[in-house]
């Protein structure tokens, strides 16, 4: 029973949550560090919530295993699961998210590009303007192995970045600011900088 008294079935929870619960395991696998089986797993969460008719979801999954993918130094992995998250939708949160995956895998063209469309789809959105342009201009400048222009640009996002978060953003979106700043500190070997961040 949930907290509107509704009984639920156990194969409608099974289906309800059978994609996040997947989703989640493949994050818990990567973490540590068992790709093989972490790319599996949202393998089987996009078919799941694909299954479901959750298409917005499916693309969530595809953008996140993009960004882990580029993490884990394969950019052709982030670059294909970032173009099936965006075959899917083509959202401001998972734009950005498979914006990010791209900078990081190297694929700059494509970052930008996706960059600058959310920055023309959503020219006086606060979010895109203070929070996600800054961060792709800092990781971008960040892949570029310039450091100290990264730090620059990340320093517009500071006053508005905890504010990124919403019912519907995954909190990992809202943390891409301090990753960035804590990945250029490291850069420039700034270590006490960087744990802060992390």
């Amino acid at each position: 029973q949930d907290r509107y008294g509704y009984f639920w079935e156990e194969r409608e929870v099974n289906e309800r949550l059978e994609d996040v619960l997947l989703d989640q395991e493949a994050d818990t696998k990567a973490y540590f560090g068992q790709l093989g089986k972490a790319r599996d797993l949202s393998r089987r969460a996009v078919e799941s919530a694909m299954q479901a008719e959750k298409t917005e979801i499916a693309a969530w999954y595809e953008a996140e295993a993009a960004f882990r993918e580029a993490v884990f130094g394969n950019p052709m992995g982030a670059r294909l699961r970032a173009a099936a998250a965006l075959e899917l939708s083509n959202g401001r949160e998972l734009e950005y998210e498979a914006a990010m995956a791209l900078a990081v895998a190297g694929d700059a063209p494509k970052a930008r590009a996706l960059s600058e469309d959310l920055a023309r789809r959503f020219p006086e959105d606060t979010i895109v303007r203070f929070t996600i342009q800054p961060t792709m201009h800092a990781q971008l400048a960040l892949s570029a192995s310039n450091p100290s222009e990264a730090l620059e640009a990340i320093q517009t996002a500071a006053p508005y970045e905890l504010g990124a978060r919403t019912t519907s953003t995954p909190a990992l979106t809202a943390l891409y600011p301090a990753w960035v700043r804590g990945e250029a500190y490291l850069a420039e070997r700034r270590g006490p900088d960087a744990a802060a961040e992390f």
